[in-house]
């Protein structure tokens, strides 16, 4: 009998400490990305950003959000944006789809 429990802990043991190892060799660490929140506005101050916006958000999105505000995630140069901005705003961003990055590198605003 004495030999059975010893025999019973030393497999238990074994099995645990497999575990262990299997679970360290399967189990990938998180990357995590830093989130950066900015409006529409100062998006629009960098070209790239532009075109990353209008290569990742989808208008579609936005047909039910009529007079609230949308939050676009969007990754540029490996960073996570979190894009603010009013419906109106948005709307018009993206109808201005060719002008835009233009307007961008020169500076000049838009109106809502």
């Amino acid at each position: 009998m004495k030999t059975l429990k010893i025999t019973m802990v030393a497999i238990i043991v074994t099995f645990t400490a497999f575990s262990a190892i299997c679970s360290d060799m399967t189990d990938d660490k998180p990357k995590f990305r830093q989130t950066t929140l900015i409006t529409l506005d100062q998006a629009i101050k960098n070209p790239g950003m532009v075109i990353a916006i209008y290569s990742q958000v989808n208008p579609d999105d936005l047909t039910w959000l009529v007079g609230k505000i949308y939050v676009a995630e969007v990754v540029y140069h490996g960073q996570l944006f979190r894009i603010k901005a009013g419906y109106g705003t948005w709307i018009h961003f993206l109808r201005n789809k060719i002008n835009e990055p233009m307007r961008a590198v020169s500076g000049l605003k838009y109106k809502d």
